[in-house]
């Protein structure tokens, strides 16, 4: 019989980590894949991220100590305990000792004290971790800029722990994109703080902030059911971040253990297959995992399929790969998912085995696309996260489809090289909303109509607000008015909700998926966001030669050359695809 594995600890990341990278974390059963270069940039900026508020922190601060400015693990680990005991206000860079019985190791980024006092003999503390992205939105960006600050966030000169009620309330916006994985990582370290006897007891322990990288920290509190458990099995159904830190912990403990055995004894059966989630792409683990799903035709390949509660009720009722579900019939439903989202998937399971790409969506009677006599593709570039939306480039096509000769065709950028983001977003922001505006204000004379086009608007009407925002801050007029009349306007039509609300294909939705899928080809081998962030840090670097420079802002010119061309491309081949039939129902 086989000895159980040793009680082997997992650190703070490991419960909002995928279970099947814990699983090949143990087992390393390839070649990793290596780090791209996207995220050694990010993670340099991070460090250089904490840096700058570990500094900030300890000059607005008296009293507050520095673990991770001493000697190995070890010495942070004393020192953070000491600092612990002592009742130091703030405790950075810390090292929590080994929670032996939770079989938990962690190191947050920061410890504040709460309250004035000890509670039992003890300091008490509540963990804060240091986020590169940015937790306010624009509207609060430049309310907090005239030092009004949404509810639970404080400046970092003035961070205290607050009252239970004094943290972000339910349902705001703040911090929204991500908070979840944060808040489940910030319940490891609640977890480790109460074994320790270091939480405050009841609801003020169960508090916990991020600081992000506009320069506030926001509380919110880890009891509180605001965390969607499973959205396309009960979209309305809530639970706390411990909750949730809980169950997934527990359950990456029982993949880690089952992972041990496994290698010991090939007899003992893994706890995880591979599946397809947003993660993938930067896991070392990700072409292994491509191998076994292509093998296996697993379900988790269809963008519906990755929503947390989808695949594994697809597993759970034999229709685990695509064949299977896509002779499935809708009518009968799947267990555990509701109607609609069934039918859903069975339309993608479909339409991935169909020898086509495209097909129409389930309800569609036949494709529609908004056209005008004069189109433009837009496409920004930013520098990436961290940044904000400082769009530094602003790259326009021009389509005079009704032949009016009221502007140039062809592709227009409007870029400022600057490595100051601020400057370089308000000044490319100027220069495309004057270019826009002309062309806008001569289409309504001549009676001509226009409309502006981009791939998923969120990212471009982001930047578009930042960029009259940062316009605004160094003096400019301020167009904010005439950014949201744009947006919420006929002339303003994001591409990809059009696409998707009338195709199906079972492959996602990104623009370099569904414009190649349709024909269209990059120029560049290395084609993609996140590339072109590390291409503009080479770009605006000002130790590489002027010819270097040069070299990289052409590529990150044709590359946002070719992004429009793609939009055009795919608006051309949605506009003679009225007929376009749906998903064939495979033969059984």
């Amino acid at each position: 019989m086989t000895s159980p594995p040793p009680p082997t600890p997992l650190g703070a990341h490991a419960a909002r980590t995928c279970p099947t990278r814990v699983q090949w974390d143990v087992l390393a059963p390839a070649e990793r894949a290596p780090t791209s270069a996207f995220q050694r940039l990010l993670r340099a900026r991070g460090v250089a991220h904490e840096e700058a508020v570990g500094a900030a922190l300890v000059a607005a601060h008296p009293g507050a100590v520095d673990a991770g400015a001493v000697g190995d693990r070890v010495d942070r680990e004393g020192t953070t305990v000491a600092a612990m005991d002592a009742g130091a206000p703030l405790i950075l860079r810390t090292r929590l000792p080994w929670d032996v019985a939770g079989r938990r190791i962690g190191e947050a980024d920061l410890l504040v004290r709460v309250g004035d006092a000890p509670i039992g003999g003890r300091w008490r503390y509540a963990p804060v971790e240091v986020k590169l992205r940015r937790l306010l939105d624009a509207d609060d960006a430049a309310a907090a800029a005239d030092g009004l600050l949404p509810a639970g966030v404080q400046p970092l000169e003035r961070l205290h722990v607050p009252a239970p009620e004094g943290c972000v309330p339910d349902g705001s916006g703040v911090g929204r994109s991500g908070i979840a994985e944060d808040l489940v990582q910030l319940a490891h370290y609640h977890r480790m703080l109460d074994a320790l006897g270091r939480a405050a007891p009841g609801a003020s322990g169960a508090i916990a902030g991020v600081i992000g990288g506009d320069g506030v920290v926001a509380w919110f509190r880890l009891d509180v059911e605001r965390l969607t458990v499973a959205e396309d099995v009960d979209p309305d159904r809530r639970e706390t971040a411990t909750e949730r830190y809980d169950r997934e912990f527990a359950h990456r403990l029982a993949v880690a253990d089952a992972a041990r055995r496994h290698r010991d004894d090939p007899s003992v059966p893994l706890l995880e297959e591979p599946v397809r989630i947003g993660d993938c792409p930067d896991c070392p683990w990700r072409d292994h995992c491509d191998a076994l799903r292509s093998a296996s035709g697993d379900v988790s390949v269809l963008p519906r399929a990755t929503r947390t509660g989808a695949w594994p009720a697809l597993r759970a009722a034999g229709l685990g790969t695509l064949t299977v579900l896509a002779a499935h019939d809708p009518a009968a439903g799947i267990p555990g998912l509701r109607d609609g989202v069934a039918a859903t998937l069975v339309d993608e399971a479909r339409a991935r085995v169909a020898p086509a790409f495209a097909h129409r969506r389930r309800g569609v009677e036949g494709i529609v696309v908004p056209r005008a006599d004069v189109e433009v593709d837009v496409d920004m570039e930013n520098p990436g996260p961290g940044d904000g939306c400082a769009a530094y480039l602003w790259g326009a096509l021009v389509t005079d489809r009704g032949g009016t000769g009221l502007a140039e065709e062809g592709y227009r950028p409007m870029v400022a090289w600057d490595a100051d983001t601020a400057a370089a977003g308000a000044s490319a922001f100027e220069a495309f909303w004057t270019w826009l505006t002309a062309l806008r204000a001569a289409c309504a004379a001549a009676g001509a109509s226009l409309k502006l086009y981009c791939w998923h608007q969120q990212a471009e009407v982001g930047c578009l607000r930042d960029g009259a925002r940062l316009l605004a801050a160094v003096g400019g007029p301020d167009r904010s008015a005439e950014v949201e009349a744009l947006v919420a306007s006929d002339d303003w039509v994001d591409l990809k909700l059009v696409w998707q609300r009338q195709v199906v294909t079972g492959h996602g939705a990104g623009l370099k998926t569904v414009a190649a899928g349709l024909g269209f080809a990059w120029r560049d081998d290395d084609a993609g966001g996140a590339q072109s962030i590390v291409w503009w840090s080479h770009a605006v670097d000002p130790t590489r030669s002027e010819a270097e420079r040069a070299t990289w802002r052409e590529r990150i010119l044709a590359y946002n050359d070719d992004d429009v061309r793609a939009t055009l491309h795919v608006r051309e081949w949605l506009a003679g695809a009225r007929d376009l039939p749906p998903a064939p129902v495979p033969a059984r």
